[in-house]
């Protein structure tokens, strides 16, 4: 089937001094007379992300030929000024940045075959789908670049330049949207197998339910160890203080962690010194001195090095009877927090029923069951995996 290009009246040139972002809310930081005008080759729309993290986007008009400058700016000032078409959806200023990228890419491509959008023919869209689908991308990959391209045709009475057939009739790119369905809102990845779910889940309930008082008693006495004031007038007291203190508990010093000390070998040990100095309140080089140096040596040879910098918090939770873990290290406790963040997302994805499991017999009752009941982890080195 041929289709004949519409006609369409020519679009109202945009001043240059129109301002990108006047449709669109933005920071209550930011000041809307000083944000990107049209006639800019970049525009900023950090002003227009309103979530709490900073994020620095911008389209960037520059990397195109002057011949497509123009219908790039004409179509994404519509996007941002969310003046629509029927039967399109405004999008967001993040998903603006996503589908220039997209939109450039074609314009690129297009313009490298010496066309302009007006002159590209059907046979050149099958060309650029049949590209696009083999650079392997995710379905919602090659979703995006579709309809990137379309845009170029449904908003044709915004533009100087525009396709001259709507993409989506053409009988290879029906093709492939009726190999490759896609229900709205629905997700695309895979279920993990439930025989995998279910002992991910069983373990992020342990996380949750038994091990997450020892984790959070952890991180707070790191953070109290990194706030923690000088324990004495000067460094010497304080460090002579502090090694009282080990030798009267008889407690090995702590040993360093290799990235401390590079250059050295194990399995010799070698004295933590930033965590004895932060355990005194004390910076580092305070204590990078002879004879404080001397007095560490001193207690090194009486009390041996430990083989980690523990913390003091004795474990609470039990695998088998007995403690899951003997100690938590001062500079494993960021990695036992992701630990536990990640089983907080397992734990609300699944029960929440965010992601219902395919079959009715394996509910998230059966899996809070098992991990109440019978299906304990076997090993205890495996809490910590």
């Amino acid at each position: 089937m041929t289709h004949v290009a519409e006609t369409v009246a020519h679009p109202v040139a945009v001043p240059g001094g129109a301002l990108v972002l006047a449709g669109r809310p933005i920071r209550p930081e930011a000041r809307l007379e000083e944000t990107s005008r049209y006639a800019d080759d970049a525009w900023s729309l950090t002003p227009a992300w309103l979530r709490a993290d900073r994020k620095s986007l911008r389209l960037d008009f520059g990397a195109l030929p002057a011949a497509l400058m123009d219908t790039a700016k004409r179509l994404f000032y519509a996007l941002l000024m969310q003046d629509t078409p029927s039967g399109e959806q405004p999008i967001s200023i993040s998903s603006t940045r996503t589908y220039f990228s997209c939109v450039r890419r074609f314009l690129l491509w297009a313009h490298a075959r010496g066309r302009t959008l007006a002159q590209v023919t059907g046979d050149d869209l099958d060309a650029y789908h049949r590209e696009l689908v083999g650079l392997r991308l995710s379905i919602s990959g090659v979703l995006r670049h579709r309809r990137a391209v379309r845009m170029l045709w449904a908003y044709r009475s915004r533009l100087p330049d525009h396709l001259g057939q709507d993409p989506l009739r053409r009988p290879s790119w029906q093709a492939w949207a009726r190999a490759n369905p896609r229900r709205p809102g629905e997700n695309l990845t895979d279920r993990i197998p439930e025989h995998v779910m279910g002992p991910l889940l069983t373990w992020a309930l342990r996380w949750v339910d038994d091990f997450a008082d020892d984790v959070l008693a952890a991180r707070a006495e790191r953070d109290a160890i990194d706030a923690r004031p000088p324990s004495a007038p000067d460094p010497l007291s304080a460090l002579r203080s502090l090694l009282d203190d080990f030798r009267r508990r008889q407690q090995p010093l702590p040993a360093a962690p290799a990235w401390v000390a590079p250059g050295r070998r194990r399995p010799e040990a070698f004295v933590n010194f930033p965590y004895l100095a932060r355990l005194a309140g004390y910076p580092r080089h305070r204590f990078d001195k002879v004879r404080p140096r001397r007095l560490i040596d001193e207690a090194a040879r009486d009390l041996g090095v430990d083989t980690d910098s523990p913390l003091a918090h004795t474990m609470q939770a039990r695998l088998d009877g007995r403690p899951w873990l003997e100690r938590i290290s001062y500079y494993d406790v960021a990695r036992f927090e992701r630990l536990l963040h990640v089983s907080c997302w397992i734990v609300i994805a699944n029960l929440s029923g965010m992601r219902v499991p395919r079959s009715s017999t394996c509910s998230a009752g059966r899996w809070r069951a098992g991990c109440r009941g019978g299906a304990r982890p076997r090993s205890r080195s495996a809490a910590v995996r």
